[in-house]
């Protein structure tokens, strides 16, 4: 007997699929994003499916959930949005897709609602990612 069905999988199935991989792994994103996404790996040398995924691990909400900030990416994505997130010392609001470079330093502030002036800073510095992936 035969376990696995007998007929082939579609290419919009197996298309689908693939999405719904990337979402569960990456967060949410829009068609735009996959668009623009998948421009800028046309740019790139290299593989496309390296790039794409180089590309997806440099997103700054993927960074924060990789190094153990927060426990998701949609988690990440509200820190950001809330402004608990810096970047070089420098607060980054509303962009979840901002790209990280090696050797910048990510900041998680811990916001004290009674002494703003005194944040509290959690760092990490991003360093090379690349060899994981290759």
């Amino acid at each position: 007997k035969q376990r696995f069905p007998s007929h082939k999988i579609s290419f919009t199935k197996l298309h689908f699929n693939a999405k719904k991989l990337l979402q569960a792994l990456y967060g949410k994103l829009s068609k735009q994003e996959f668009k623009s996404l998948l421009f800028h790996v046309n740019k790139l040398e290299g593989s496309l499916p390296q790039g794409f995924l180089l590309l997806l691990e440099r997103r700054l909400d993927v960074c924060l959930f990789r190094m153990n900030f927060f426990v998701s990416v949609a988690a990440a994505r509200q820190a950001i949005r809330h402004g608990f997130i810096c970047v070089n010392k420098k607060t980054i609001l509303h962009i979840g897709s901002y790209k990280i470079n090696l050797g910048n330093w990510v900041y998680r502030v811990k916001k004290n609602y009674y002494d703003l002036n005194q944040p509290n800073f959690k760092e990490k510095r991003i360093k090379n990612q690349r060899s994981k992936l290759l």
